[in-house]
């Protein structure tokens, strides 16, 4: 049931947004690892290993992600892209950055997301803003 409200919400976002040109990376991941960091609090700050489930659908500079923690099953953290900040290839990694808005809160912000490809082609995501951020290590694709 959880799994099929997750996907109801990325068809819909998907849908909605439009695509144009399939990425590589897009599709469905999972995540076996995640910390957080909380900027001003760091007693909110944890490093735990809990499923999360992972989507990512870029197209040029458009596109969205969504993150589904299995512990809090019904709180779908979503983001749009607005626009492609830039890509940093030292020859063995890439790290592609987006400017991003929250979808998932009554008031939107804005926010950074991070995707870290490694030369073994393992993939972190990072979620960033002022205050805090957060790493989704280690991507397994579905």
């Amino acid at each position: 049931m959880n799994k099929k409200i997750f996907l109801a919400i990325i068809t819909y976002l998907f849908f909605n947004i439009g695509h144009a040109q399939v990425v590589s990376i897009n599709g469905d991941y999972i995540s076996q690892k995640t910390s957080f960091q909380d900027v001003n609090n760091p007693d909110n700050s944890f490093v735990e290993e809990v499923i999360n489930n992972i989507f990512i659908q870029i197209d040029d500079n458009c596109g969205v992600f969504a993150f589904q923690n299995m512990r809090f099953p019904n709180n779908i953290l979503s983001y749009k892209i607005n626009s492609f900040k830039g890509k940093i290839d030292d020859g063995e990694n890439e790290i592609f950055t987006y400017n991003c808005t929250s979808l998932h809160s009554e008031e939107p912000s804005l926010e950074k997301i991070i995707l870290y490809i490694f030369e073994n082609r393992s993939i972190n995501v990072k979620i960033s803003d002022s205050t805090s951020n957060q790493i989704f290590y280690g991507l397994i694709k579905q």
